[in-house]
């Protein structure tokens, strides 16, 4: 199956935690999260293996998912304990990588990679994890671009998706509402 059909279908499982937004919080030029550089590469290297780049297929450098995934932590309610499993996720990924082949996963090559991260999936935590990055990814691919992520619809457009209207201005993106 090509992975444009594959999303496709799944685009209805996954328009149910976008529906929530999850974590989607401030566009990248206003990210403030901290985590370390170390856990950001892996990160961005976890979603690059994950979603790659194809020819006529945004990937997640495309679709800005780092970038994504920081303005969620953003969010000023963003769950801490989701917030340690991602962190602690990326760490295990890491360790996973150096005792294998003594290298950074995101140094290491494709083969590699799809192995660390075949063992890392092998635990109930682990899979938790990759499911949990599978759909901020998604998120990603599906959410507003002033959420951080899909810069100018670029998957909306690979999806050949029509936005809703009228789409958030930044001043009014779901977590700065206040219920009245």
């Amino acid at each position: 199956m090509k992975r444009r059909t594959f999303l496709i279908q799944t685009a209805g499982l996954a328009a149910v935690p976008v529906a929530g937004l999850t974590g989607c919080g401030r566009t990248t030029s206003d990210a403030k999260s901290d985590l370390p550089d170390a856990v950001w590469r892996t990160l961005a290297a976890v979603q690059a293996h994950l979603f790659p780049s194809e020819t006529a297929a945004p990937g997640a450098a495309e679709l800005h998912t780092l970038g994504y995934l920081k303005s969620a932590l953003d969010v000023p309610d963003f769950d801490p304990a989701e917030r340690a499993a991602i962190i602690h996720g990326a760490e295990a990924v890491e360790t996973q990588a150096r005792t294998r082949t003594g290298e950074s996963f995101a140094k290491l090559a494709e083969p590699d990679r799809e192995a660390v991260l075949r063992a890392v999936e092998a635990t109930e935590p682990g899979r938790r994890w990759l499911a949990g990055m599978l759909n901020y990814l998604i998120e990603t691919l599906l959410a507003d671009p002033v959420y951080g992520g899909n810069p100018n619809g670029i998957g909306w457009r690979w999806l050949a998706h029509n936005p809703g209207f009228p789409r958030p201005p930044a001043g009014k993106r779901w977590f700065l509402l206040k219920s009245v």
